[in-house]
């Protein structure tokens, strides 16, 4: 019998946050040619202003994401990262729901993300606004849009 369960969790671990990198380096480094050295950075650390999350589906790490307090108002989402054999499943809207329920009952009002084009048609469907034009990020040579949500 399959049991297809599904659990998000705040990152407290150094061990989880290794998952984490583990996860990135392979969607950003791995896929995306984008160097280890611009992916992994000064926010990997586990703190009271940086908040680290992963999903798992039957208790194998599948994605992450990282928020960093930037005011008493507003976080920066980044770093969503889904393994391959898993995108397209719902799995990352999961994860951003149960971010932004954490986000809120920290009460903080707005999410702020520098998305990756390819991908802004799902950050608007779980209704982030686009806030930029699009930009070729200089370290990365990849298309980026920044998008805010206010949460309710």
């Amino acid at each position: 019998m399959v049991e297809n369960r599904i659990q998000i969790k705040r990152v407290n671990l150094k061990e989880e946050l290794e998952i984490c990198k583990s996860i990135r380096q392979n969607v950003f480094t791995d896929e995306q040619n984008v160097p280890v050295e611009i992916d992994i950075d000064e926010y990997d650390v586990l703190g009271n202003n940086i908040v680290h999350f992963l999903i798992y589906f039957n208790s194998e790490a599948i994605g992450t994401s990282r928020i960093i307090k930037v005011s008493s108002k507003k976080v920066m989402l980044q770093r969503v990262a889904i393994k391959k054999a898993f995108r397209g499943k719902g799995y990352a809207s999961k994860l951003l729901k149960f971010i932004e329920e954490y986000v809120k009952n920290e009460k903080i009002d707005y999410i702020e993300l520098h998305a990756q084009y390819y991908v802004k048609k799902f950050y608007e469907k779980l209704g982030y606004e686009e806030i930029s034009r699009k930009y070729i990020e200089k370290e990365t040579g990849i298309e980026h849009i920044d998008m805010n949500k206010k949460l309710k």
